[in-house]
């Protein structure tokens, strides 16, 4: 049997066999989230302003799993083909994605965690916020499907004529924007679930995110979400880092420390992927000052 490497080197081989003689496979390594990185086949073609790209982590699965390797091909140029074909309106955003007036009220902001990402802050625009990093995306089309993004790097503020300080001020007017905040308490998300739930603790816990639930962390950056939840609680927050895509708040006198970090870091072990894993630390926001610190129950001891 195949290992990875080798099934993704036999993808590149053979799919490049099917294609026309101005079109080649590429194997290539793709850098995703905390430094995850994913094995795909990329399509070159001669005079094509899109070179498709498609993962094989889950078609290796199947092959694993006694999928016969043709039959996975077959699928894989299905969908390199329909990848293929050019948006509606993509040679107008390519050309437009240079012109500031086009981006300023596109682009949003991101939290993803410091130390799993240095390599890839070493390329972009980014703002350290204790042990994570705001970076940058425009967004280019949002609908059911989700949000198709591109991520702002260090050369892109050249043509823009932006510094990284005024970069962040636009990101942090347009995100709410773009991405409203959803904040619901843990006890309404469970309700519908379970029959006659009843829990004091699930009532005093909230879960904030945005509204399309994609890289939903960055809403405790937004201006007064976490001061309208502490108000509701009546006190200091402990924030909680579910996932890039969402964080809870607890009243940080509700649950001992040491318990919030086990669960997270058990959480961040077995159940998030490890690509969208935020952080293992737990904030503090503080009602009267209207900050975000981390908190560890070492210090309190």
């Amino acid at each position: 049997m195949l290992d990875l490497k080798n099934f993704q080197k036999t993808m590149e081989r053979r799919l490049t066999e099917r294609l026309p003689a101005n079109a080649r496979a590429i194997a290539t390594h793709v850098k995703k989230n905390n430094g995850t990185v994913l094995h795909g086949i990329t399509v070159s073609q001669e005079e094509r302003a899109i070179a498709p790209n498609i993962y094989l982590e889950g078609f290796y699965a199947d092959y694993r799993n006694g999928r016969e390797l043709d039959d996975i091909l077959d699928e894989i140029e299905r969908e390199l083909k329909r990848l293929s074909t050019v948006p509606s309106g993509f040679e107008e955003i390519v050309e437009r994605f240079t012109d500031i007036s086009f981006v300023r009220e596109r682009v949003i902001m991101v939290a993803v965690n410091t130390e799993r990402n240095e390599s890839l802050l070493a390329e972009v625009p980014h703002r350290n916020v204790e042990d994570l990093s705001l970076i940058y995306k425009v967004v280019i089309s949002m609908d059911e499907n989700g949000t198709a993004s591109i991520t702002v790097r260090n050369e892109h503020l050249g043509f823009w004529k932006l510094t990284p300080d005024s970069l962040h001020e636009l990101a942090r007017e347009n995100t709410p924007k773009i991405l409203p905040a959803r904040v619901k308490s843990m006890k309404n998300m469970l309700q519908g679930f379970i029959e006659d739930f009843d829990n004091d603790s699930a009532e005093s816990m909230y879960v904030i995110t945005n509204t399309s639930q994609n890289y939903g962390a960055a809403v405790m950056f937004y201006d007064d979400v976490l001061s309208e939840v502490a108000e509701t609680l009546g006190g200091d927050l402990a924030v909680i880092p579910s996932s890039i895509h969402e964080v809870l708040a607890v009243r940080i006198d509700r649950v001992p420390l040491e318990m919030l970090e086990e669960i997270v870091h058990e959480v961040n072990t077995t159940v998030v992927d490890d690509d969208e894993i935020l952080s293992d630390s737990i904030y503090r926001f503080d009602s009267d000052t209207k900050t975000l610190t981390m908190e560890s129950s070492k210090k309190n001891n």
